[in-house]
């Protein structure tokens, strides 16, 4: 073993040492994409959710009293727009 086997050693532990951390930030990023989709699968869930009792809560009303002209916007609808404002919520 001469001098130069020192530092193929300190090279092959450091090369170690980045592929494991390079490993775990990718292991922790992985984990993280899972729990976002995970949360916009969610929501996307609610907003159909959402959009079903709006429109069931819409269409209700229109059987309820036919005599009554209504104008349907359908792209609020499909949009969920008076959803998000009965919630508060802004763009």
């Amino acid at each position: 073993m001469g001098e130069g086997d020192t530092g193929i050693r300190s090279d092959v532990f450091t090369k170690r040492e980045a592929a494991e951390e390079a490993m775990y930030v990718k292991k922790k990023e992985m984990e993280r994409l899972s729990g976002l989709k995970a949360k916009l699968k969610e929501r996307k869930e609610q907003e159909e959710s959402d959009k079903s009792v709006y429109e069931h809560d819409l269409f209700s009303v229109i059987a309820a009293y036919p005599e009554t002209h209504v104008l349907i916007d359908t792209d609020r609808i499909h949009r969920g727009e008076q959803i998000k404002n009965q919630r508060g919520v802004h763009n």
